[in-house]
């Protein structure tokens, strides 16, 4: 590791100022990774640990794959820079190290780490959320702020407190028996415990002062930043002192808060080393929590900064109560607790000016970037990479004010167009165009209006799907009073910015899904999207029943496989009708309805989310000649220039002055009386291909450009090869079941059919079933469904794609069931007309439908 220091930079303290000395900050550095000399004792009665077949495998060799995966996953051209040093270091303490690992080192360390990772879920409890596979940040965040809004509505004779704690050099004070002693306390294996500590001791430590470099020293504590493990190790010891916590709220000394009367209690939240304490407002409590504290310091080697940590309390709380909690505590109170991690916990951030810091975010990164020298299509990355991702951090759980948002939106088009502050510029082309996709002829940069709501709207997606996460059980017990399941959202004057945030997304949240009907005893008929684009209830008109309002889709389900539709008092159109035959039933009354994202996966899509946010005005406007402009045949600043022209904007004289200013429109390069962009005499080469280059340079480069985009810039175009189509016999003992779906208009009338036959090629049973309106992959997956269903059992089976020429016969089955009336129809001979289908003749094809064909032993 490598600190680099300057006696150019002064240390400021309150009266005088000292230049840093060479000696002083050898001494300083050195003294911080000494070590205390003190070998904990572990005195817990938590009995997590790693289970024993998965401590067996992390001492296995490591296999060719995972020492690929580990060198593979190495970031190239990585170099150690200034990364991470404060802008302006007044302190020694501002000053961090440079780690500087080679590669052997780093695949050692990252096979490690891949092997311990999937582990963390069962170790580290929820209460941390850093570094845990399949956990977010953002919910520790929403829990931390519905507490901290919770508490700020506290009225009673018992207060709260909320104590945030900073721990000073946290990942340089660890102490390697500590981290030696947890890792045994976890069960992980002695052999893998001592490579671990091998790991961590191999560094020693030099100063760079000045560009000259001082005697090395060696650690004796603390773990490297920027090490692969060091953030898994330290998460690891951080839940040893989660263990304790949970220990002193269980003898009672600690008492936790809720965010509700219903809801799970909290004694604490950690995010890496930013830890925030919860208990009730008595000296019993902040002395428990002093107690635990002063313990954890003495056997880990850290330290609390108490001129960093903060503790507020509720309303309720009384001023000397205050006084003597804070003196027991030896931190200062505060009505503000700040930002964790980056998010403010302010409990009702209503006021703009309190999210002025994302737009100052913003400014400062734009700031660093000299515009002058990046081209349009640069800018265009940057905003896309950089400036439109530093709001949409906080935007995942929070409602922007409008202000903020169209402040940030002019940052960004502002930046696009090289406009400042001292000099404004003309934007060529509207910001409503600039945020459609570009294959609707923008540049895909998002609106931050309609993206907060679909961030939002996913956190309302999150909310249904992550019914057992400890943030969703939080929420629901204190904003739904109806229960877990309901998903209308309920009128909460005083809620927080997060409830706020739900309410926000909760439209296009709305929009979006639709429920997959298993048992439909959970989907409401007439009013969840669960058939067709809309919720039927929004497309039929007449009056209902009391008992049909509530008319759940499970009523009109027969035997669990059929639908019974006499049971309504309206006659559903024939669409409808058609939509709901087409509705796959599950034959198991236990499964549950599902909620799904309407895509094609079922999985929550942003991009989708954020067109049904957008206004008209940013929808896609389907135009094809703007598809083929973002071809890869150039670069993108010619791309650009492209685009800049399919919306006649390119800053030409006869452009300028059609928007006010004052200029000749005369072009300078021909006699034409207007510069314009169609062809005029200095650009016929371009507009008009008989006229021939002027020189041979040019000539050479028309040709290179027109042999670039023909065969080597993706213009060159697929050429099929015919090759040999046939339905093949499947294996001795083995019997083949062939399946297709069709569907008239996609989607449209439907059916399904299929075709079972043994190794003789002998027809042994047919079908063909009438599915209704649908799509033809759900035609394709129903038959597939059917053809299985009609086996009675098998022992093993193979599933591959076949061409539609070779497999005829089912084609034919599926294109009858789309006309017939009965809805399954099975053959145990073939019917008339199947006998001249030719699959067992070789035929010729370019191309090939999405048919089935399954292999099953019988």
């Amino acid at each position: 590791m490598i600190l680099l220091l300057g006696t150019m930079i002064p240390l400021c303290c309150e009266h005088v100022t000292v230049a840093f000395d060479k000696i002083a900050a050898y001494n300083r550095f050195r003294c911080l990774w000494l070590q205390s000399f003190m070998v904990p004792v572990l005195a817990t009665s938590s009995s997590i640990s790693v289970p024993s077949f998965e401590a067996t495998c992390l001492v296995t060799p490591p296999s060719p794959d995972e020492i690929k995966a580990s060198l593979w996953s190495l970031k190239p051209f990585k170099a150690p820079g200034l990364d991470g040093l404060h802008p302006g270091p007044e302190t020694l303490g501002q000053f961090r190290p440079i780690s500087l690992c080679n590669t052997v080192y780093k695949i050692v360390t990252k096979t490690l780490v891949a092997r311990i990772r999937p582990l963390l879920s069962h170790l580290i409890s929820p209460y941390q959320a850093a570094f845990v596979p399949g956990r977010h940040g953002i919910d520790n965040v929403i829990i931390a702020q519905e507490l901290v809004h919770s508490m700020h509505k506290k009225k009673g004779k018992v207060g709260q407190i909320a104590l945030k704690i900073d721990l000073e050099k946290a990942y340089d004070r660890l102490e390697w028996s500590f981290i030696r002693e947890v890792l045994i306390f976890f069960n992980f294996p002695l052999s893998l415990v001592n490579l671990i500590l091998e790991c961590i001791s191999s560094s020693s430590i030099s100063i760079l002062f000045n560009g000259g470099q001082l005697d090395y020293f060696r650690p004796y504590r603390g773990i490297r930043q920027g090490y692969p493990l060091s953030p898994y190790i330290f998460i690891l010891c951080m839940e040893f002192l989660s263990l304790n916590f949970f220990e002193a709220s269980s003898n009672g000394n600690w008492k936790p808060i809720k965010a509700s009367r219903n809801g799970p209690t909290f004694s604490h939240l950690f995010f890496a080393d930013d830890l925030l304490l919860f208990a009730e407002a008595s000296e019993r409590c902040c002395l428990s929590i002093m107690d635990v504290l002063t313990n954890f310091c003495d056997v880990s080697g850290q330290k609390i900064n108490s001129a960093k940590s903060k503790v507020a309390f509720s309303p309720n709380v009384s001023p000397e109560m205050c006084d003597s909690l804070c003196e027991i505590l030896g931190v200062a109170g505060t009505n503000d607790l700040g930002k964790y991690p980056g998010f403010p916990l302010k409990s009702n951030a209503r006021n703009s000016g309190d999210f002025n810091f994302v737009v100052e975010k913003v400014q400062v990164k734009l700031s660093s970037w000299k515009s002058k020298l990046l081209s349009p299509a640069g800018k265009v990355v940057l905003i896309q990479s950089v400036t439109s991702s530093i709001p949409a951090y906080y935007m995942q759980n929070t409602p922007l004010p409008s202000r903020i948002c169209t402040e940030l939106d002019r940052l960004n088009i502002n930046f696009l167009w090289g406009s400042t502050v001292d000099r404004k510029k003309m934007h060529m082309v509207g910001w409503d165009k600039v945020c459609r996709p570009k294959r609707d002829g923008g540049l895909g940069i998002y609106a931050t209006k309609p993206r907060n709501k679909a961030l939002l709207a996913k956190l309302n997606w999150r909310l249904h799907v992550e019914r057992e996460a400890l943030w969703a059980k939080t929420f629901r017990a204190k904003y739904w009073p109806d229960g877990p399941n309901s998903t209308i959202v309920p009128n909460h004057r005083c809620g927080s910015n997060n409830w706020r945030g739900i309410k926000l997304g909760h439209e296009v949240f709305e929009k979006g899904i639709r429920w997959v009907v298993n048992n439909g005893l959970s989907v409401s008929f007439w009013k969840d999207k669960w058939v067709g684009e809309k919720p039927i209830r929004e497309i039929i008109q007449g009056p209902l029943t009391l008992e049909e309002e509530n008319f759940m889709v499970g009523h009109v389900i027969e035997g669990a496989t059929h639908w019974d539709l006499t049971k309504l008092s309206l006659v559903l159109p024939s669409s409808i009708v058609e939509c709901i035959r087409a509705t796959h039933l599950c034959t198991l009354n236990s499964m549950g309805d599902q909620l799904a994202w309407d895509s094609s996966d079922g999985e929550f899509n942003l991009r989708k989310a954020y067109q049904l946010a957008c206004k008209p005005d940013l929808l896609p406007t389907q135009d094809a000649q703007v598809k083929r402009l973002w071809q890869p045949f150039s670069s993108p600043r010619v791309l650009f220039f492209l685009w800049q022209c399919y919306h006649d904007s390119v800053p030409v004289k006869c452009t300028l002055a059609h928007r006010g200013i004052n200029i000749s429109t005369q072009c300078p390069r021909s006699s034409c009386p207007t510069e314009i962009l169609d062809p005029c005499s200095s650009n016929q080469f371009i507009f008009n291909p008989n006229v021939p280059f002027p020189n041979a340079v040019s000539n050479t480069i028309y040709f290179a450009s027109e042999f670039f985009f023909l065969w080597g810039g993706g213009g060159k175009s697929k050429v099929s090869t015919p090759f040999q189509v046939k339905w093949l016999l499947p294996p001795s003992s083995w019997t083949k079941l062939n399946t297709d779906g069709s569907s008239f208009g996609n989607p449209g009338p439907a059916g399904g059919g299929g075709v079972i036959r043994d190794s003789l090629g002998t027809w042994i049973r047919g079908f063909s079933r009438s599915i209704g309106f649908a799509t033809s992959v759900q035609a394709e997956l129903r038959a597939l469904l059917d053809g299985l269903s009609l086996m009675d059992k098998f022992v093993r089976f193979s599933l591959r794609h076949v061409y539609r020429e070779a497999n005829g016969c089912a084609d034919l089955l599926a294109k009858s069931g789309c006309d017939q009336i009965a809805d399954f129809l099975s053959f145990s001979t073939p019917p008339a007309g199947m006998l001249q289908v030719p699959d067992a003749e070789d035929v010729f094809s370019h191309f090939g439908g999405l048919l089935f064909d399954v292999d099953i032993d019988c």
